[in-house]
């Protein structure tokens, strides 16, 4: 059962990757896949480092096998704005698992 210590538990490991990125120059999450929806453009610095601030913006740096998508004119619920953005968004994240290949190579469709 999912209470207070559960979710402040998984704060303290989604600082800890952030503190741990900062310091070092692989992705602490290797090529785990990792897909950001986000009604921002994605940031455009190469160097950018993760800011608690704004972590959302900077979750693609965590790994090397990211899928950065905008939801262009969303607000934050994004999943209530564009639900079939979410929806081909999952499909093709289970797309590129399925056929162990990397986000960015997975169609935008399943075939």
């Amino acid at each position: 059962k999912a209470g207070p210590e559960s979710v402040l538990s998984w704060r303290r490991e989604f600082l800890r990757e952030f503190e741990e990125t900062a310091a070092g120059p692989n992705p602490p999450l290797h090529d785990l896949p990792v897909v950001v929806l986000s009604s921002d453009e994605r940031p455009t610095d190469p160097n950018r480092r993760l800011d608690r601030t704004d972590a959302g913006a900077a979750l693609d740096v965590l790994s090397s096998n990211t899928l950065y998508i905008t939801a262009h004119g969303s607000g934050h619920e994004i999943h209530l704005y564009q639900p079939d953005l979410v929806v081909t968004t999952l499909v093709r994240a289970v797309v590129a698992v399925r056929h162990r290949v990397p986000l960015s190579a997975a169609p935008n469709r399943p075939e």
